[in-house]
């Protein structure tokens, strides 16, 4: 075989290797980052947000192990994915608290470490994420509906009457 052939068996190699690559990236992109952009735009985050860079994240046969930032304020879950992802076609989002949901509170409860995986919900769409995220998330919605129940009670009446 001469060079010729050589060159034209590596340009085809190169050439599959590209398309396999842009077809997996694409994939990513269209069933993980599309999806969730549309249903949650990205936010601006508040002050006292707890936030971890670096975090993995899975949902489906899409993983993205270690390229996620993910941040918890008062109200959203904040999701932007790392420099090299983002240059992939990866877009942030924010979940507002009201629409996440972990799926097995006894597996939350049983996760040693932060950064064990607990299978939970982003609106319609089943993720898999870091345990400390879905428990800052489940502390902040009880802050919430302990608001809401002390907003909703309003002090009795009092009667001169009964005062006397």
């Amino acid at each position: 075989m001469g060079p010729g052939g050589v060159m034209t068996i590596v340009a085809a190699v190169l050439l599959i290797d590209f398309v396999v690559v842009w077809a997996v990236l694409s994939m990513v992109r269209d069933s993980f980052f599309e999806p969730l952009h549309r249903m949650f735009p990205p936010r601006a985050m508040l002050e006292a947000a707890v936030e971890k860079r670096f975090q993995s994240m899975s949902s489906g046969m899409v993983n993205m192990g270690g390229c996620m930032h993910i941040a918890v304020d008062a109200e959203h879950v904040h999701v932007a994915p790392a420099w090299a992802v983002r240059r992939l076609g990866g877009k942030a989002f924010s979940v507002p608290l009201a629409e996440v949901s972990v799926n097995d509170r006894a597996k939350l409860a049983r996760a040693k470490w932060g950064w064990w995986p607990v299978a939970g919900r982003f609106g319609t769409v089943e993720v898999s994420a870091p345990a400390w995220m879905f428990r800052e998330v489940s502390r902040r919605q009880a802050e919430q509906a302990a608001k809401r129940v002390d907003s909703n009670h309003e002090p009795e009446a009092v009667n001169e009457e009964q005062i006397a």
